[in-house]
């Protein structure tokens, strides 16, 4: 008898013990998927860390010409004719610096694409596309901040604690999709060192 109420005892520890740890796996996993960053590595590139040394071997290493200094700014933007595809589009990147490490990754794109087979001119629905990229990125990173707008300008933004997206078409013409590190961000704005 004694043998019995010790094996029936042990097995109520043991049931406890199952829905304790099954709990605890079930919580880590939300927490896990809750916590998850929002996206920061762009063609094998990562916000935060890597180099300017190392976005121009990319560049290099895929044949593209790029620009040095883009528009006075720590930047490197692709002057190549062909663009790079991120999310299913194709864009034109440019890539900004904080002593040295990547902060931003804004690519651009305009509603008038050039055919460069035959070298004509086509208009592309650019809203359309902005509406798509929304319609991800909200379900994507559906447990983080966001701020939307659809006037005058269309405006998506999401951020995290690390990093900041941020989508604007202007005027039907141009869709403007940024990834930033938001701590180099504000060190960049204010001039501050690491």
């Amino acid at each position: 008898m004694i043998m019995v109420k010790y094996i029936s005892k042990r097995m109520g520890y043991m049931k406890k013990e199952f829905v304790l740890r099954s709990l605890f796996v079930l919580s880590s996993l939300f927490c896990l998927s809750t916590d998850a960053q929002i996206n920061r590595y762009f063609w094998g590139l990562e916000l935060g860390s890597s180099t300017k040394e190392s976005v121009k071997a990319f560049l290099s290493s895929n044949g593209l010409e790029y620009e040095e200094g883009y528009s006075g700014y720590d930047a490197i933007a692709l002057t190549d004719l062909r663009d790079l595809g991120f999310g299913g589009y194709s864009w034109s990147p440019v890539f900004s610096f904080y002593n040295n490490i990547l902060y931003s990754v804004n690519m651009t794109r305009s509603n008038v694409k050039i055919d460069l087979s035959i070298g004509e001119e086509y208009e592309i629905d650019i809203k359309a596309i902005f509406f798509d990229l929304k319609e991800k990125l909200s379900k994507k990173y559906k447990n983080y901040e966001e701020v939307s707008t659809d006037e005058p300008n269309s405006l998506y933004v999401v951020r995290d604690n690390k990093t900041v997206v941020v989508m604007q078409l202007m005027e039907n013409r141009t869709l403007f999709l940024e990834y930033g590190d938001r701590r180099l961000a504000k060190m960049a704005e204010s001039g501050n060192d690491l």
